[in-house]
C-alpha cells in the first residue's frame, strides 16, 4: 500500500459527503481528541460523520462522550450512504473496534512506528507527536478554520500524548502549535486537571499495593509489578485504574524501563511498557504481539502468568546497556 499526501487525503475528504471514523481499542486522549477534532473539521464542510467506539470511554476521558452521540462497536451498523471508513491512531487492523463486513474505501491516519499501511489510503507521519498534531495540518488542508471548539480537541490530543508536554516527543512545533490554542483561549491546565490530573481513591489505592509489591531487575534499570486479579478486588480497582502504571514505574530515578504486567481476565493478559532513554520498547511489545512507540508500547494476549516475567525480562535484556 503506497503513502499518500495530506493534500490527497484532504482532497479525498472534499470529495465525499458520509464518513464513519473510528480509532483504536481501549482509546486514549489522543485517539479520542483527534476523532472529535476531525468529526467537526467535516461537520464545518456539510459533511456527515458517525463515529464509533469499542465500548463506553474510560472514566477520566468519559466527559467527551457528552460531546458527540458516540456509537458503540455493539450497536453499530453500516448505512448505504456511508463512503468511506477512515481510523486514526491504529497501527493495524486488529486495533481498532471488530466492526460488520464492508466494502468501503479505508483511510489510515496515523503516527505509529511500523503501522501496517493497511488503508487504501495511507497517511502515517512518524514524526507527529500526535495524531492531533496531524489533524492541526489536515484542518489547513481542508480549508477549515481551526476555531476554539476543534483547537480545544486538538488541544487534548497533544496534551494526552505527550505527557503534558514531559515527554521526548515534545518538539517546537507542538510548543507552537499549543500557543495558537491559548490565544485561541484553551485552558490547557484545565485539560490537565479534567483528563489527567485527578483520580479515583481506588486507583491511588492500587498505586500503593503496585509501589509495595513492584519490583526492581537488573541492577535497577528495570521495574516491573503483575497485577492479578486478587490485587485489584482487594482496593476495589477496576482494569482503568490500571492504566499507565507502566509509566509510574518507569519515572522511578535510575529506571530505564518500566513494566506492567495485568492479568485482565483469566487467561487474558496485558502487559504496559515505558522507557526513558534509549530501550525502544516497540520491539519488545512486538516481541509479544503487540507494539506502539520506541517509549510507550503494549500488547494483549491470550496466555498465563506462570513464567511470563521470565520471558519479558530476557527479551528487555537484549536492549539494556548494562
Amino acid at each position: 500500500m503506497k503513502m499518500n499526501t495530506l493534500k490527497e487525503i484532504a482532497n479525498l475528504l472534499l470529495d465525499h459527503q458520509q464518513f464513519v471514523v473510528t480509532g483504536h481499542i481501549d482509546p486514549d486522549g489522543d485517539c479520542v481528541g483527534s476523532m472529535l477534532a476531525l468529526a467537526y473539521a467535516l461537520k464545518r464542510k456539510g459533511k456527515t460523520v458517525r463515529l464509533i467506539l469499542e465500548r463506553p470511554l474510560t472514566l477520566n476521558l468519559r466527559s467527551l462522550e457528552r460531546e458527540w452521540d458516540f456509537i458503540y462497536e455493539a450497536d453499530f451498523v453500516f448505512e448505504a450512504e456511508d463512503e468511506i471508513l477512515i481510523t486514526l491512531d491504529s497501527g493495524d487492523l486488529g486495533r481498532v473496534p471488530n466492526l460488520p463486513e464492508h466494502k468501503l474505501p479505508v483511510i489510515n491516519l496515523d503516527h505509529h512506528m511500523g503501522n501496517a499501511l493497511f488503508g487504501d489510503y495511507n497517511y502515517v507521519d512518524e514524526t507527529a507527536a500526535a495524531v492531533g498534531e496531524i489533524l492541526y495540518s489536515l484542518c489547513g488542508e481542508l480549508g477549515v478554520e481551526v476555531d476554539k471548539q476543534i483547537g480545544y480537541y486538538i488541544a487534548i490530543a497533544l496534551i494526552w500524548d505527550t505527557g503534558c508536554f514531559k515527554y521526548s516527543n515534545t518538539n517546537p512545533h507542538i510548543l507552537r502549535i499549543t500557543a495558537d490554542l491559548i490565544e485561541l483561549g484553551i485552558d490547557t491546565s484545565e485539560i490537565y486537571r479534567e483528563f489527567l490530573g485527578s483520580y479515583p481513591l481506588p486507583k491511588l489505592r492500587l498505586r500503593g499495593l503496585v509501589y509495595s509489591e513492584m519490583q526492581l531487575s537488573f541492577k535497577g534499570k528495570v521495574a516491573w509489578v503483575v497485577i492479578d486479579q486478587e490485587m485489584l478486588n482487594k482496593v476495589g480497582a477496576s482494569l482503568d485504574d490500571a492504566a499507565s502504571i507502566s509509566g509510574d514505574l518507569r519515572d522511578i530515578r535510575g529506571v530505564e524501563v518500566g513494566v506492567s504486567i495485568l492479568e485482565r481476565e483469566p487467561g487474558i493478559v496485558q502487559l504496559g511498557f515505558r522507557s526513558n532513554y534509549y530501550v525502544p520498547v516497540n520491539e519488545i511489545a512486538k516481541y509479544f504481539g503487540g507494539g506502539g512507540h520506541k517509549r510507550a508500547s503494549g500488547a494483549t494476549f491470550e496466555g498465563e502468568l506462570t513464567g511470563l516475567v521470565d520471558r519479558i525480562l530476557t527479551k528487555i535484556a537484549e536492549y539494556l546497556e548494562c
